[in-house]
């Protein structure tokens, strides 16, 4: 029901054809990790199978922003931390609401005490949970909620119309048929994420090697933790410190905003790494509030590569 909510509503949010299938990914699997047991990895996996990269890591931060925190009670589990997460991933308030409108539809429509009980609970937070996943003012559509489903999560969902059901079976269609054509650019446009979700895919990507296209003096100042330097301007450093990278690593590269590691991130795809961008360069993840490593890194060389391969 939470994906029938989502192909019904989700329209108006949605930014291109092929944000389609992690959009509807996102919220049939929505609830994988906490009650299948799942891990971010294997949903990633998952997701993989049948979607480009980019694609598959918004399939997964989906999911992953929707799964709940440890705790004892409703409010613990859905903490301050949790509604953050969901308000910084695109599509999560989307899907987060349309999870409430299958509950609280679901809720309305049987007459069981259990049922009469959580329907009086989803109206005594709506205030609060509304609040809590509305990540205005923003400029990212993503993160907007349709006013339709909002005012429709407070009355029992009628049956979905069947223009509207053909509609988005034709969308859905579309982007399924996109689906080759975007894994064949993959190499050319790769994977850009904002730093909370470049964060999160380092820390759970085994094959993770993050890199600093900047140059030393910049990199001394503060870089991401474990961060390799591979000094752009340096053509010649730079194409042989790139040769010697294991092709079987993904690549979480940076710079300043954006710029350099755009053009070293097109020079990689084209020796056939998969390469994965931060948004906004280290600018943007100091205005998240991520930390940083300050010290100098010593030059990248094969021992390097060596010790990379060794991990494999």
């Amino acid at each position: 029901m939470v994906a029938d909510a989502a192909m019904q509503y989700g329209a108006p949010v949605v930014a291109d054809a092929s944000d389609v299938v992690p959009l509807l990914f996102g919220a049939y699997y929505h609830d994988s990790i906490e009650d299948a047991r799942l891990t971010y990895n294997d949903v990633r996996r998952l997701a993989s199978s049948f979607m480009t990269e980019p694609q598959a890591l918004m399939a997964t931060e989906i999911v992953y922003a929707l799964t709940n925190e440890k705790g004892r009670t409703r409010a613990e589990r859905a903490n301050d931390r949790y509604y953050a997460g969901i308000r910084t991933t695109p599509y999560a308030p989307l899907v987060k609401l349309c999870d409430r409108f299958a509950n609280m539809s679901y809720s309305f429509r049987h007459a069981s005490g259990s049922n009469h009980h959580m329907r009086n609970v989803y109206e005594a937070e709506w205030p609060h949970f509304l609040q809590a996943i509305d990540a205005r003012p923003t400029l990212d559509g993503r993160l907007l909620l349709p006013p339709a489903l909002t005012q429709d999560c407070r009355k029992p969902a009628g049956p979905m119309s069947r223009r509207a059901l053909l509609l988005l079976l034709l969308l859905l269609l579309l982007a399924l048929c996109t689906v080759p054509l975007l894994k064949g650019r993959a190499e050319a446009d790769g994977g850009m994420l904002c730093p909370e979700a470049f964060d999160r895919a380092v820390h759970t990507d085994s094959t993770a090697l993050v890199i600093d296209v900047r140059k030393p003096g910049e990199f001394a100042q503060g870089h991401l933790a474990g961060a390799r330097l591979i000094d752009w301007s340096r053509t010649e450093h730079f194409d042989s410190a790139v040769s010697l990278l294991p092709r079987s690593a993904t690549c979480y590269i940076y710079c300043k905003r954006g710029g350099r590691s755009a053009q070293a991130a097109a020079l990689m795809r084209g020796k056939g790494l998969t390469v994965v961008e931060l948004e906004g360069g280290i600018e943007a993840w100091c205005r998240a509030g991520l930390p940083l490593e300050r010290g100098r890194c010593a030059p990248f060389s094969l021992s390097v590569e060596k010790e990379l391969t060794t991990k494999e």
